[in-house]
């Protein structure tokens, strides 16, 4: 933007005149941008920072250059930019259908004592298992009955937990008892 100086020269009935010089300060037209997150998880907190003007006036309320929304569902939030008298206003939806859910299958939900079983986790990206062991898949031999909980994540950093008991029956046991014949 470049200020300048406006002449004007008025000249009157009879032949006189006068002149007046005016400055004009041009202001730049602010650009409002809007920068944060725009997927996200049901119930996250996002944060938004405010660039491209001198002051801020947020659909939220605040004036802030940062603020922090939380998102339940989709939600839109403007923001208006001020530079001088001038102002430009910018908008952005958050997006939060990143939700998941977690599930786990086995081939078996009750198993005999002393067998081994894989859990294999699903409807996420990442996957931590309650007995700290990380993946898609967990190799268990359960001593007795046993609930296994696996908690999936997505890149959005939404996440869901499934559990499952496998419940272990106990070993047959033999007995012999000998008769003598008479």
């Amino acid at each position: 933007a470049k200020d300048t100086t406006v002449k004007a020269v008025v000249t009157f009935t009879g032949g006189c005149a006068d002149t007046a010089e005016y400055k004009i300060s041009v202001t730049e037209a602010p650009k409002a941008l809007i920068s944060g997150d725009t997927l996200v998880c049901p119930g996250a907190t996002v944060s938004l920072k405010a660039s491209g003007g001198n002051t801020y006036q947020w659909s939220t309320g605040s004036s802030a250059n940062n603020i922090s929304v939380m998102a339940l569902s989709d939600t839109s939030v403007s923001l208006s930019a001020f530079s001088g008298n001038c102002s430009n206003t910018a908008s952005v939806i958050i997006k939060t259908n990143q939700t998941i859910t977690a599930t786990i299958f086995s081939y078996e939900d009750t198993i005999c004592a002393r067998t081994a079983l894989t859990l294999i986790a699903g409807g996420g990206e990442g996957y931590l298992w309650n007995t700290g062991a990380e993946g898609e898949q967990l190799g268990i031999l359960p001593a007795g009955t046993t609930t296994y909980t696996v908690t999936a994540s997505n890149k959005y950093n939404c996440s869901d937990t499934e559990e499952i008991t496998i419940t272990v029956t106990p070993s047959p046991t033999l007995s012999l008892t000998a008769c003598k014949e008479a």
